[in-house]
């Protein structure tokens, strides 16, 4: 963490709104008078400016941390940055263009007269909150409101989300759900332009050892009613974009999260996803009784049930086994709402889901093909698309720097050759990725699989990214000694399955073939010819071939030819082993060189290709 400005930031704030008094110390130290622990007024809190982290100590309590977690301990919001990986958007150049309009807040008193309407009881908001079990004390713990909306044409509740900052209390959402009856149906919606924090974050306790995490902000004051008091409730609820990276943070600060979500399908898919992100040795979930939320399980069988339940869940469920009943009811539910169990995500070129299948999560894929006929560059590609589809996508590229990447992304999105890319250029190709869910991870100096399964991890916690393509296998492997080689490249593809299944998650790994026995430019590879370990082929659920034929001259009788590229431009995707499509056809795409790109191949560009050897 920074250290430097952030400290006398974050102590400004604190004296002007809380009256902090400082004095310096010796060697950078500032003495502040009162220990926001133990609160003895005797000058015995210290906080180090120079030391990395800001570290603190109190001579009375004994505590001791850094400004991160004296902020934590104050209920002030921390960020995250995550090591190892960036945004698309935040690569380079791409940088000085991102002007981010901060997130809107309303100061704590807004909220005042929508709270004292509430409890004057106007449009029966107060007895419908009791008619769901909900108390008076708790609706004025939460401070609930109402108002009338004029877009719904109805009374609407009211429900603030408090945060703190370096710069203090205010309210970082607003969210409004109608008063019921529910006729026609029920309405919620929120401000706009506002985060999307923890409800009730601002009260935790940091100092217990664990939190309860639910759905939604109604079975939140539930639980916090019957008397499990460190309770949150996320601000999009089951089937959302998942767990967001500042959510992630706060909850790892806890020994025990107590999921509460509700017992359907997107509920519970919600609940095993945080479960994985958290850590099975940290994650207990709850299961509520007949199909019942939280509010549901107070109002039927009182505060005292629901403190039982949620209290006596101290043994995690055990996670992998499910029986095929179980499973074929899922997928009875998948039909019912999708109209078919052919739900993979789809490839931007549609001729790849006949001959490749489409991609589906847990599924381990290998991309194969000979040096320079642009496996990276098709999966590259395919990653933005995916990626404006609003699937979080991550790729890690040991051979080529992360600005070169960027600058073949701008490139293919403006249609510019690299010599007349200009700073117009690189804004018209920034309004199309600035805000799209697609990461470029740093390669460390010493790549290895354990390091890549890190910096995957946080991504797959922190911003949900769900398709990851890693280039390359021999790079994770290179340091290898020569009689390990196999025996490592296996071991890199058995880890990227297992994350793929574990996480359900979808991984593509560039591979590699073999070198031929003699030189063979129109070898197409096949699954044979992979280079390194059979496992990595046998654990591969999909795989494909990326082949282009070779131009260049190989005799000086074909010198004069001159062809205008090395490879030809028509590439044909050949599958090589396809779990769920009978591999049908081999698509053929065009490259074009000069802006880094694939697209489908038509008969046109099939004319005037020079063919060297017959």
């Amino acid at each position: 963490m920074n250290s430097g400005n952030d400290v006398y930031e974050f102590i400004a704030a604190r004296a002007s709104s809380d009256g902090w008094q400082v004095k310096n110390g010796a060697d950078g130290e500032l003495v502040i008078k009162t220990c926001p622990f133990c609160k003895n007024e005797n000058n015995h809190f210290y906080l180090n400016t120079k030391r990395d982290g800001a570290p603190y100590h109190c001579q009375r309590c004994k505590v001791s941390g850094n400004l991160l977690t004296l902020k934590r301990h104050l209920n002030i919001d921390v960020g995250s940055a995550p090591s190892g990986f960036t945004r698309l958007g935040n690569v380079g150049e791409f940088s000085r263009l991102r002007s981010e309009e901060p997130k809107k807040t309303l100061p704590i008193d807004w909220i005042d007269p929508h709270h004292e309407a509430l409890l004057r009881d106007e449009h029966n908001a107060l007895t419908a909150l009791k008619a769901r079990g909900i108390t008076e004390e708790t609706a004025r713990e939460f401070k609930l409101g109402v108002k009338d909306e004029v877009n719904a044409k109805r009374p609407m509740w009211v429900i603030p989300y408090f945060s703190n900052s370096v710069n203090g209390p205010h309210i970082s959402l607003i969210k409004y759900r109608n008063v019921p009856p529910d006729e026609p149906k029920k309405m919620m919606s929120r401000e706009a332009g506002m985060a999307s924090p923890l409800f009730h974050a601002d009260r935790l306790d940091y100092e217990k050892e664990g939190i309860v995490l639910c759905e939604g902000e109604i079975d939140a004051m539930s639980i916090w009613q019957c008397g499990h008091w460190n309770v949150v409730s996320g601000a999009v609820g089951a089937g959302g974009k998942g767990m967001k990276s500042e959510w992630f943070e706060l909850l790892s600060q806890f020994k025990r999260v107590i999921l509460v979500y509700d017992p359907d399908e997107a509920g519970q898919k919600t609940a095993r996803d945080f479960q994985r992100k958290l850590g099975e040795d940290v994650v207990v979930n709850v299961e509520l009784p007949n199909g019942m939320d939280a509010n549901d399980v107070l109002q039927t069988h009182g505060d005292e049930f629901l403190f039982a339940i949620i209290d006596k869940a101290t043994e995690k469920p055990i996670d992998g086994v499910e029986s095929l009943a179980e499973a074929l009811e899922g997928l009875q539910e998948e039909l019912m709402l999708e109209g078919t169990l052919d739900t993979g995500i789809s490839w931007h070129w549609p001729l790849f889901n006949e001959s490749l299948a489409k991609v589906n999560f847990g599924e381990f894929w290998i991309v194969t093909g000979q040096e320079g006929r642009g496996k990276t560059t098709l999966m590259k590609q395919q990653l933005l698309e995916w990626a404006k589809q609003d699937v979080p996508c991550l790729l890690w590229c040991a051979e080529m720097p992360i600005r070169q990447i960027a600058r073949q992304y701008v490139q293919a999105i403006t249609s510019t050759r690299k010599q007349d890319l200009t700073q117009e250029t690189l804004a018209v190709a920034y309004e199309q990725i600035a805000d799209v869910p697609l990461y470029v991870a740093y390669p460390s100096m010493d790549p290895n699989i354990t390091s890549l399964i890190s910096i995957m991890t946080s991504a797959y916690r922190e911003y949900d990214v769900r398709i990851f393509v890693v280039d390359n296998l021999m790079m994770l492997t290179m340091n290898a000694r020569s009689s390990e080689v196999h025996h490592e490249q296996g071991r890199v593809a058995k880890a990227l399955k297992e994350f793929a299944v574990y996480n359900d998650c979808s991984v593509f790994l560039v591979a590699h073939p073999k070198k031929p026995e003699r030189d063979d430019d129109e070898r197409v590879e096949t699954a044979n010819v992979v280079s390194g370990s059979k496992m990595v082929m046998q654990l591969a659920d999909n795989a494909f071939t990326v082949f282009r034929k070779s131009q260049q001259a190989k005799h000086s009788s074909e010198l004069d030819s001159d062809p205008a590229q090395l490879l030809e431009p028509i590439t044909s995707i050949v599958p090589l082993k396809a779990r769920d499509s009978a591999g049908q056809g081999i698509p053929k795409l065009y490259f074009d060189e000069n802006y880094s790109r694939f697209r489908e191949a038509i008969a046109a560009d099939y004319d005037g290709i020079i063919t060297l050897r017959q």
